[in-house]
């Protein structure tokens, strides 16, 4: 849609009035300029969590911490969530209804929770919740609809059930 400032007196008294210009069409995919913002907001969350975790934040004693958690997840699943995160909600209402057995660790309820999200986003690059692990260490799926590939994209593929009869959670 062009907009223009000469049919519509609105737009006429806009400082910028002397400008045409075009809406923006959404981005089927992202160009190269916003990658690289994509990429830095992603390495500014990452130092964000990071700060939030506190000046007595250890990367190494929470990296193993976290490691601990996945290692001995029942049904060799894990999922670090936020009680009230709607997405983590439904992750652990999918999983329920599959009947999968799996350990959560509600962050925002520990001490130390902060921590263990710094720790999760220098791991995964993401700081978002949930934080799915599906069969150990190497299982990393994301969270509830993104992530690589993403708790809901697997269901909805046919493939989650098989992730998870393979790691031992159903």
């Amino acid at each position: 849609m062009l907009l223009d400032s000469t049919n519509d007196p609105d737009l006429a008294s806009h400082p910028r009035s002397r400008f045409r210009f075009r809406l923006p069409r959404p981005a089927l995919a992202l160009s190269p300029s916003k990658y690289k913002k994509k990429k830095k907001n992603i390495a500014g969350k990452k130092a964000l969590a990071i700060a939030q975790a506190g000046s007595d934040y250890d990367p190494a004693l929470y990296a193993s911490k976290v490691d601990a958690a996945i290692a001995s997840a029942k049904g060799n699943t894990m999922v670090f969530s936020w009680s009230g995160c709607p997405f983590c909600k439904k992750a652990k209402a999918l999983l329920d209804s599959k009947g999968a057995e799996y350990s959560v660790l509600e962050l925002d309820q520990m001490d130390d929770g902060q921590k263990y999200r710094a720790a999760l986003a220098e791991r995964t690059g993401r700081t978002s919740m949930p934080s799915i692990f599906i069969g150990g260490e190497g299982g990393f799926i994301g969270g509830f609809g993104d992530g690589s590939p993403g708790l809901k994209p697997l269901n909805d593929s046919g493939e989650l059930d098989g992730k998870l009869k393979a790691a031992g959670a159903l």
